[in-house]
């Protein structure tokens, strides 16, 4: 492939591209990723208590910037390899001392805090 069809967001064509080409939308790529996943309570409590991303907040910050930067901007080649890794299963994490997502109690606790966070 060559020219505009080698990218999932073609260059003067997306209107995808042309926003998050913003120098202003790039600088906020990882943090703006991390919030609309954090707006689903259990999703959110699963990612904490399953994966070791809360020990590395801001490594996992800049990994997320990189990644929506090269699925939005790269060749399809590059985004599908940045895909590629996101969704390649790692070491399993120890067990959580917290209770796992899918009890009621944490799905309580989830729920509180977002509809707290509402006001």
């Amino acid at each position: 492939m060559s020219g505009e069809s080698d990218h999932y967001f073609p260059p003067g064509r997306s209107l995808a591209r042309r926003v998050h080409g913003d120098r202003a939308v790039g600088l906020l790529y990882g943090q703006r990723a991390l919030l609309i996943g954090a707006l689903e309570p259990l999703t959110y409590t699963g990612t904490m208590l399953t994966t070791k991303a809360g020990d590395f907040p801001f490594a996992r910050l800049a990994h997320t910037a990189k990644v929506q930067e090269t699925v939005l901007l790269g060749s399809r080649e590059e985004a599908d390899k940045a895909l590629a890794a996101v969704h390649r299963p790692s070491a399993p994490s120890p067990p959580a001392t917290a209770a796992p997502a899918t009890s009621s109690r944490a799905a309580c606790a989830a729920a509180a805090t977002t509809f707290s966070s509402t006001r």
